[in-house]
């Protein structure tokens, strides 16, 4: 049917358009359509390319059919067949001579063909080098454009493509200058011809340029200093591929500092994103960076402001558990942004306090008055600050006091953990903590525990509470309970029976600990004394020590 023909052109077209939709056809099939290829008419050619573009693998024969057909008057058809050719990693030599061929035609669809095999043959590089120097600029582009995709080339294709720069034709020098940014690693002898092209009168050759310039991973000093210049460039694209080729830098040199800070004031905001890209890669950065960063915490662009917060919390570091330590005057500068009337720059400026490894003194009332903050993001990042200064304040301590009853569990937890973290609790600490054993948060019980731990006269009501907390679900909570039991020099009568209790029915850690917390008392009753020698026979729990012995010998 396909071939007869007498047949109406719609059955000829509707039978290539049922074939086609088969992901595998006979060769016989494939034979037939091959031959519709030269169809008189356009649909029915169009339909039969489609059919072999549609199909996984396809005979040498079939190739060379759609290879003729890249000169099929009608566009479409053209764009199958190269769609088809482009199905094949490797192309029989005769087929890509004659793209070569072709592309001299000024044909598109040949230069794309041609940027589809891996690797191409000796005499077709040398055949397309040639055609660098064709009379039509559209010739020479369409030739630098099908060497173009390869990673690694000849040498002699470099050097062409790095004369081909000074071409009279502005798509031609960009289009080299694309093609050598797609190398790896780009010939040292590639590098001056690109710092010329920044200065192109084309800004798309002179962004093309720069973009080149940004796959190498070291670069040399002339090179630095004239991607540094084109930060000014009056095109953003242009200066956006220039910061960027910045920040593919590992270490960059101190005079590109000063004008990767100032572009991150462009009015562009790609631009700016590309320069707080190449600061925040600096290991070290001055303190005229970090302020320009922090200033950039108001920008208006979320991305830019996400870059420049990782940036001053050193989160793009590998080791991500180092924190970083600002300087003074970018401390001062983030408290006084803890008072700026955007939710999302305190959280920020919140953020990036709570993560220093030690706060002054001074940013105490700051931070406080951020305890008191409608987000809960802030509160809790302002408890965390807190809890990184050796000592607080009166004033301090109480509002952490008021804190443990925060509507947000994180926030709760933040101010827990922040009189955890104080070596001597005040008094007026130890009712609210106790309360606090009571949390629903099993972190927050945990650090009420942990803080309670740390005193050695807790009252009363305190113990009985710690001694029910032996119970508590969760076991880090239910040792801290057992240390603040520890630490008192007399228990109550309750508060042993319940050590006694977890020595004969807890787990073996904390048993360990509620022989410790008895072997403090002076005079224990017959019971624990008891519970004392049996726990001698427990192979599983830490009861042998002599500090638990110290009983039997009173």
């Amino acid at each position: 049917m396909l071939k007869n023909d007498n047949e109406k052109t719609d059955t000829r077209e509707s039978a290539a358009w049922a074939l086609g939709r088969q992901s595998t056809l006979t060769d016989s099939a494939i034979e037939s359509i091959i031959a519709t290829l030269n169809d008189r008419n356009a649909d029915v050619r169009f339909a039969a390319a489609l059919a072999l573009h549609n199909q996984s693998t396809l005979p040498d024969s079939a190739i060379e059919s759609l290879s003729a057909t890249l000169k099929d008057k009608d566009t479409f058809t053209r764009g199958l067949a190269v769609g088809a050719l482009g199905n094949k990693s490797t192309l029989p030599e005769s087929t890509i001579q004659s793209l070569v061929a072709t592309l001299k035609d000024n044909d598109r669809f040949a230069a794309e063909a041609l940027r589809t095999p891996s690797t191409l043959p000796e005499s077709a590089i040398q055949s397309l080098i040639a055609t660098f120097k064709d009379e039509d600029q559209d010739v020479r582009r369409l030739a630098v454009l099908a060497l173009g995709d390869r990673s690694t080339w000849l040498e002699s294709v470099t050097q062409s493509l790095i004369a081909t720069l000074k071409d009279k034709d502005a798509n031609v020098r960009e289009s080299a200058a694309w093609a050598l940014g797609l190398q790896s690693l780009l010939h040292a002898s590639a590098a001056p011809s690109l710092i010329a092209a920044l200065k192109d009168e084309d800004a798309f050759v002179r962004s093309s340029a720069a973009r080149a310039l940004s796959k190498q991973s070291t670069l040399t000093d002339s090179a630095i200093e004239s991607l540094i210049a084109t930060l000014k460039d009056k095109d953003a694209d242009v200066r956006k591929s220039a910061a960027r080729a910045l920040d593919n830098l590992s270490t960059l040199p101190i005079s590109a500092i000063p004008s990767l800070i100032a572009t991150l004031e462009d009015k562009n905001a790609d631009v700016r994103i590309s320069a707080a890209l190449a600061l925040r890669n600096q290991s070290k950065l001055p303190e005229s960076a970090i302020q320009s960063f922090i200033v950039s915490l108001k920008d208006h662009n979320k991305y830019i402001r996400e870059l420049v917060e990782s940036a001053l919390l050193g989160q793009y570091s590998p080791e991500s558990l180092i924190q970083y330590t600002l300087p003074e005057s970018a401390i001062q500068s983030l408290i006084a942004t803890l008072k700026d009337g955007d939710t999302d720059i305190r959280r920020s400026a919140a953020l990036i306090l709570s993560k220093q490894s030690a706060l002054h003194g001074s940013t105490s009332q700051p931070l406080i008055a951020a305890l008191d903050d409608e987000n809960a993001d802030i509160r809790d990042s302002a408890a965390r600050a807190l809890g990184k200064q050796s000592t607080l304040t009166d004033s301090a301590i109480q509002s952490l006091i008021a804190t443990l009853k925060d509507k947000d569990a994180d926030v709760r937890r933040s101010a827990a953990r922040a009189l955890d973290d104080l070596s001597t609790l005040h008094e007026s600490a130890v009712p609210s903590l106790i309360a606090t054993l009571k949390d629903g948060d099993t972190d927050i019980r945990r650090s009420a525990a942990s803080a309670l731990s740390k005193q050695s006269k807790l009252p009363k009501s305190a113990i009985e509470y710690l001694a029910a907390t032996l119970k508590d679900d969760d076991a880090d909570t239910r040792r801290s309970a057992a240390l603040a039991l520890g630490n008192q020099s007399e228990l109550p009568e309750s508060a042993i029976q319940s050590l006694i209790d977890t020595l004969q029915n807890g787990d073996a850690d904390v048993k360990g600990l509620a022989a410790e917390a008895m072997s403090k008392q002076p005079i224990l009753p017959k019971l624990a004394i008891q519970s004392l020698i049996a726990a001698l026979k427990d192979e599983h729990a830490d009861v042998k020590r002599p500090s638990a012995l110290r009983v039997h010998r009173t």
